[in-house]
């Protein structure tokens, strides 16, 4: 559950990060309540992402079992895989942007 946590964590601090470099346009959009911004959306793609504060409390086990019904919702639990996945994903864009200014 901790090392879920902190690869959470390390992932969306290195999307963050990355989205400062790139021209992303993200907004903040409220789920359940009026001002709860539980929801972070690309305008571009109309991509959203789930607060991490909404479930960090609870394990995959309860998320699964429909608590607060973001698996009903369309949201995903992001498995170890696919976090590595992005992050891998992440690191190549920012490796690619390091050439690219020490060529020009």
């Amino acid at each position: 559950m901790k090392k879920t946590r902190l690869l959470g964590a390390v992932c969306a601090t290195c999307l963050l990060f990355i989205s400062s470099i790139t021209s992303v346009s993200l907004a903040e959009v409220d789920l359940l309540l009026e001002g709860d911004k539980l929801i972070t959306r690309d305008t571009d793609t109309n991509l959203g992402w789930l607060d991490v504060t909404a479930t960090s409390v609870k394990s995959n086990n309860e998320v699964m079992g429909g608590f607060g019904g973001y698996i009903g919702k369309g949201f995903q639990y992001a498995t170890i895989p696919a976090a590595v996945w992005v992050f891998c994903i992440g690191l190549l864009g920012l490796i690619g942007i390091s050439r690219r200014k020490k060529v020009v």
